[in-house]
């Protein structure tokens, strides 16, 4: 069973640098697949550290560094999938309050969703997305960070997924609704239960 304390740090005499500090943190942490570097939050330090939980799920933990050791700011449930090891979780600014968002991959069966980890009201969570799709944490196809943009893929799966058209879906936040927004790819109509559902 994976320990996770509100103080998750290494000892005083290893905990000369974050880097250093977070890097021994990890290294007492079972079943770590993935994890950031230190992140500037203005003016203090935070990191993202996934870890397997199961054979289809995982627990993404938010650390904060202070008084030179890591402690855990949030424990956020990846239910549905596995975390895909050895990624980059990338880091940018896309939630528009200049804090910084995480971008983890996740496994599905025949592409790599992911969810992205930021702050709504001071709060770390998985960020929602709506629009093309029924309100979901988990982001498809191939979602990435491109010059503060958050990006991914829709394939229309004509004739089939292997050889469908993709077109490139550009999420916008929505400060209101805490949420991303995204129109719906061309010729798609959006499923009941979608915040873009409409007929064709």
């Amino acid at each position: 069973m994976l320990a996770l304390l509100a103080v998750v740090g290494p000892p005083v005499e290893a905990a000369a640098n974050p880097q250093g500090a977070l890097q021994t943190t990890v290294g007492h942490l079972s079943r770590v697949v993935v994890s950031s570097g230190p992140v500037d939050d203005r003016g203090s330090l935070v990191a993202v550290v996934g870890v397997q939980t199961g054979v289809a799920s995982g627990r993404l933990l938010v650390l904060g560094y202070r008084g030179d050791r890591w402690r855990t700011l949030a424990r956020l449930a990846v239910s549905q999938y596995p975390i895909v090891p050895a990624q980059t979780v990338e880091v940018a600014h896309v939630t528009g309050d200049a804090r910084p968002d995480f971008l983890v991959l996740v496994a599905a069966a025949d592409n790599t969703p992911g969810v992205v980890v930021g702050q709504v009201f001071g709060r770390w969570v998985l960020i929602d997305n709506a629009g093309p799709f029924p309100t979901s944490p988990y982001l498809a196809r191939s979602p990435h960070f491109v010059g503060g943009r958050l990006v991914s893929t829709f394939d229309d799966c004509q004739p089939d997924c292997a050889s469908g058209t993709e077109t490139p879906i550009d999420w916008r936040y929505d400060r209101a609704r805490r949420e991303f927004t995204a129109p719906n790819p061309p010729g798609w109509v959006a499923p009941p239960g979608a915040l873009n559902h409409r007929v064709a």
